[in-house]
C-alpha cells in the first residue's frame, strides 16, 4: 500500500513554486539586512503581511468597476 503525499499530485508543482518564491523572498530580505540597509527586526512574515494586504486591495479594486458601471447601465447611458 502506497503512502499518499500530503499535497495532492496536481498541486505539487504549485507548492514547489510557492516554496521557491518564499526562499527567494527570504534571500531578498537577508541581503539588505546583512548590509544594515534593512532593520534587523524585519522578518519574512512582515513581507507576507504586506503581500496579503496588497491582495486584498487588488481584490477590492477588481469588483469596484462593477459598482461604477452598474448605475450607468441601469439608466441606459
Amino acid at each position: 500500500m502506497a503512502i499518499l503525499p500530503s499535497v495532492p499530485v496536481a498541486k505539487a508543482p504549485l507548492e514547489q513554486r510557492r516554496n521557491a518564491a518564499y526562499e527567494g523572498m527570504v534571500q531578498l530580505i537577508n541581503r539588505p539586512k546583512g548590509t544594515g540597509r534593512l532593520d534587523e527586526d524585519f522578518d519574512s512574515s512582515d513581507l507576507v503581511l504586506i503581500r496579503m494586504a496588497n491582495a486584498g486591495v487588488v481584490n477590492a479594486a477588481i469588483d469596484a468597476w462593477r459598482r461604477v458601471v452598474a448605475p450607468s447601465r441601469s439608466t441606459g447611458r
